[in-house]
């Protein structure tokens, strides 16, 4: 059960992977992280176990070859170790996935028979607190199939058809027929084990198709925001956790006139002028709140333009809109409002003004 470094990346399968293969890319990937991880949990556990049999058999058993049996299970997870440090597996293609998974299931079987010769062999010798000790190590290396075989059907079931008949075995040798509770307790105990291998990979496998459903799907919405952002006068926006720009669209670089490296990561502030409604988004932007029509000015070229704001927050905390250049009607808005109030000719206030003024 050998150790190794686990990457918190999420799984992405590289360029050269074809669609066609990415559920077995991704089922693989997933599998490998997974195996890594239960290793690594269980690389204490296991060197644990290798030691107190050691110590506890070291004077009743022949020394050379418990010696022997110690020194082949740390090579075990010593090679375990040096081809998992080697192998780049975010970078990798599916073939040399597929390789490199394969060497570590033999490593693994190589490992579980190990295992399986040990315990009876341990058990001509064993008695008294050392019966007792093979006992709790057999039992503790036996359910280690659930952390570190828990992606690995295949090297889990084949661990547990080799553990089985070897606790078994050892409980006959221990205490005869006497010990029969116990071995119907164990078969049991494997038959427990199968099942829930094979439901852990169902729900595996599950997991796996969906994400990749799910991610289909993102990418379906993606491109009919893309096409609706081409053919539409409103442009997309997304404004990260603090406020920044995050993954401008096409439409609103255009409008802004601005390369992609200017704007993202940009606070969407920084865009407008100050005022009561600048004001009103830095509230919006800060409660993560939605808000529908907020009319916004804005520099652009030296030329004063006028938009109109939309947005929603997202569950990851962000919040995305639309915006939309709304100038030749803010000014067309202004003027009817200044020709309700002001003499057209003079620029003065007309009489309506006057007497609102006078109310």
């Amino acid at each position: 059960m050998p150790g190794a470094m686990q990457s918190t990346e999420p799984v992405k399968a590289p360029d050269g992977v074809m669609r066609a293969g990415e559920l077995q890319y991704l089922l693989l990937s997933r599998r490998l992280r997974a195996f890594r991880s239960g290793a690594t949990l269980a690389l204490v556990p296991s060197i644990a176990c290798i030691l107190l049999l050691f110590f506890a058999f070291r004077e009743s058993a022949p020394f050379t070859l418990l010696l022997g049996w110690v020194l082949l299970q740390l090579s075990q997870l010593g090679t375990f170790a040096i081809l998992d440090r080697r192998m780049a597996q975010d970078a990798a293609e599916l073939s040399h996935l597929q390789t490199y998974w394969r060497r570590i299931m033999v490593l693994q079987m190589i490992g579980s028979a190990i295992w399986m010769v040990v315990f009876p062999f341990l058990a001509i010798y064993a008695s008294g607190q050392s019966a007792a000790t093979l006992g709790v190590v057999g039992t503790a290396v036996l359910a280690g199939v659930l952390l570190v075989h828990r992606t690995a059907p295949r090297a889990g079931a084949f661990h547990i058809y080799a553990l089985t008949p070897s606790l078994v075995a050892t409980t006959y040798m221990l205490v005869g027929w006497d010990g029969l509770p116990i071995m119907a307790l164990c078969v049991l105990f494997a038959a427990v084990l199968m099942i829930a291998i094979r439901v852990q990979e169902r729900h595996f496998v599950k997991a796996a198709k969906a994400e990749i459903e799910f991610n289909e799907a993102a990418e379906t919405v993606t491109l009919l925001l893309a096409d609706y952002e081409e053919q539409s006068s409103e442009w997309l926006w997304t404004a990260g956790t603090r406020g920044n720009l995050r993954d401008p669209g096409a439409g609103l670089l255009l409008a802004l006139g601005k390369s992609r490296e200017e704007v993202e990561g940009k606070p969407l502030l920084d865009l407008f002028q100050p005022g009561p409604e600048r004001d009103l988004l830095a509230r919006h932007l800060a409660e993560k709140s939605a808000f529908r029509d907020l009319v916004l000015k804005l520099e652009i070229g030296d030329e004063l333009r006028y938009w109109r704001l939309s947005a929603r927050p997202r569950e990851d905390g962000r919040l995305s809109g639309v915006a939309r250049d709304v100038t030749a009607e803010t000014l067309v808005e202004e003027r009817v409002a200044f020709m309700a109030h002001y003499d057209n000719l003079t620029g003065l206030a007309n009489r309506h003004l006057f007497n609102e003024r006078l109310r």
